[in-house]
């Protein structure tokens, strides 16, 4: 039960993660990153049998596409019996095994037509502003899916249902879905899984996908009917998918129309995307995530060819005007890790709501850049490093002058010893802005540097007591007119899990900065399917604790409470009871 400034403050950045992609390290700003979290949470309590599960199913985890989950299946019906052997077999990266070890299982045998009813109610209230109330109910059968959720507290109220059916080769959807292909450049978002821009670039694949949108947060999805059907002509596998959805989007209403078309060879998959979307009414609007128009089509063609430790992936978009946009990955693999390059533009005046391919910088916003990137793993070591250069060549929402930069970006992870892990990040960002003094009536352009350094070091001191420290600073200088300040944000968390029923956790955060430009941010996770973000702006601090309880296999009750001050002053005092209920 969250108060209703800091519940405002998350969907203030959600709307604007186009903003402040620079500055939200932890969180994919792509939009799909929010149900498919939500379906890692669920398979986590249930997990899926990979021996009666199907491709299209396994799609709906982070990172994993289409042509991972047939590589999947392929060597599950191999023989692979464990994680280690399907790992090998299916080439998985780290990333997708710690996803199939958390939400999957081997251990299981294929059970009736009936799978199960999942069941979650949350609520989440403070005296100072509405309860906010969740409810979740599903069910799944061996061929079918159906869901309906609402939610209603201080955001307004939200209602949805869903109901996707696998009859073979073909999946039909209706209700609140969407639809993902090639790069994501016309449709849905081609990378959404990773903790930074390297490791999403490094996840994408050139596919098509159909699935349930399962969050209640609905401005990405669609309202209507879709179908992906895959069959096999001439030898040459073929897949194809298209969209009718027709929803109203704030005060006018939307219809959209989308098809894709896939085909795969032994190395080389190559396709096309088509968009139409029509709006009763336009409105003049410069933010990246509203058409100004009433009418646009916009088309693609899109492929990735894979040659042995090499693979390139590339989409080109166009719209009725001839206006282009175009994003191209080219990865490389070596024992110890990997290379990835990626070069994206965007003409100044095409605006998609949609497109989401590996973080904002990359949608069709605005923007061009060339992105360059390692991973390397070493004895104990794990390092990313990226460079990244970037350039809006039109203002955009928050972003009123044309405007350049380059941001460096170096992760390192070392474990120290049994139970000890040490992980550091350093970033330097130099970017020209418009910016407008408080007493000031002229935006002037300025030379903005900022440097980020983080330090992390979590210790597991016993099996089931684990503790985690953090600590960010950030810096920030301008080369004239801007006052140069410092932001800073830490915190000590403790995690006790004395058995698979039971899981305490609790966590203090301090946090301290001048303006919002040097916040520091962090998330919290406190209940299943719950993600909170933290802005460390102003003076404050927070305690949170909560709990897990499975009295019994069927049911898991999670508690929270939130106590927070901010420049002195108390803001929050929140609880939270979630109640999940699974039957199989």
């Amino acid at each position: 039960m969250v108060h209703r400034s800091s519940v405002a403050l998350v969907a203030t950045l959600l709307a604007a993660c186009t903003l402040m992609h620079a500055q939200i390290d932890d969180l994919a700003a792509d939009p799909w990153s929010v149900p498919q979290l939500d379906a890692l949470q669920t398979y986590r309590d249930a997990p899926l049998c990979l021996h009666c599960t199907s491709a299209t199913v396994l799609t709906s985890l982070p990172g994993i596409g289409r042509a991972t989950a047939s590589r999947i299946l392929a060597a599950v019906r191999g023989g692979a019996a464990s994680m280690d052997a399907l790992a090998a077999n299916a080439c998985l990266s780290v990333d997708q095994r710690l996803i199939l070890e958390g939400a999957t299982s081997l251990v299981c045998t294929c059970g009736s037509w009936f799978d199960g009813v999942r069941l979650r109610s949350r609520l989440r209230s403070d005296p100072a502003s509405t309860p906010d109330v969740f409810g979740r109910a599903e069910i799944h059968t061996a061929t079918t899916r159906a869901g309906v959720q609402s939610r209603s507290g201080p955001l307004g109220k939200v209602l949805g249902g869903w109901a996707i059916s696998d009859v073979g080769p073909v999946s039909v959807a209706v209700g609140d879905l969407a639809l993902r292909s090639g790069l994501g450049l016309v449709h849905g978002g081609g990378g959404a899984f990773g903790r930074g821009l390297l490791a999403r670039a490094a996840s994408v694949e050139s596919t098509t996908r159909l699935r349930p949108w399962t969050s209640s947060w609905l401005d990405p999805a669609q309202r209507g009917v879709g179908i992906v059907a895959s069959d096999t002509i001439a030898g040459i596998p073929l897949e194809a998918g298209s969209v009718w959805s027709h929803r109203s989007v704030g005060q006018r209403l939307e219809t959209l129309y989308a098809a894709t078309a896939t085909l795969s060879l032994t190395s080389l998959t190559a396709g096309a995307s088509l968009q139409h979307l029509q709006y009763d009414q336009p409105l003049s609007s410069t933010s990246m995530t509203v058409m100004p128009d009433q009418e646009r089509t916009l088309a693609s063609v899109h492929g990735q060819l894979i040659h042995g430790a090499w693979s390139a992936l590339a989409e080109i978009a166009a719209d009725q005007a001839l206006r282009t946009a175009g994003l191209a990955i080219v990865r490389w693999s070596y024992p110890a890790g990997r290379v990835v390059g990626g070069v994206r533009w965007a003409h100044a005046d095409l605006r998609n709501p949609y497109a989401a391919p590996i973080t904002s910088a990359s949608a069709l916003g605005n923007e061009s850049g060339i992105v360059i990137g390692l991973h390397h793993r070493a004895q104990r070591w794990n390092i990313e490093a990226s460079v990244d250069l970037h350039q809006r060549p039109s203002r955009s929402w928050g972003s009123p002058l044309p405007s350049h930069g380059m941001d460096v970006l170096i992760d390192a992870e070392r474990r120290l010893g049994r139970g000890l892990t040490l992980a550091a990040r350093g970033r330097y960002e130099v970017d020209t802005e418009g910016w407008r003094p408080t007493d000031g009536t002229v935006t002037a352009m300025i030379e903005r540097r900022r440097a980020t350094g983080r330090a992390e070091l979590t210790a597991e001191v016993h099996r089931s007591f684990r503790v985690r420290c953090r600590a960010d600073v950030r810096w920030l200088s301008a080369d004239r007119l801007r006052p140069t300040e410092i932001g800073g944000l830490g915190y000590l968390e403790a995690r006790y899990t004395p058995d698979d029923a039971l899981a305490l956790a609790v966590r203090h955060t301090v946090y301290h900065s001048e303006s919002i430009d040097t916040a520091p941010y962090t998330i919290e996770a406190p209940l299943s399917g719950l993600l909170q973000i933290v802005a460390g702006s102003g003076r404050g601090a927070r305690t949170l604790v909560s709990a897990r309880w499975t009295p019994l296999p069927a049911i898991s009750l999670g508690i929270l409470a939130v106590s927070a001050t901010r420049n002195g002053l108390p803001t929050t005092f929140s609880t939270a009871l979630q109640i999940d209920v699974s039957v199989r």
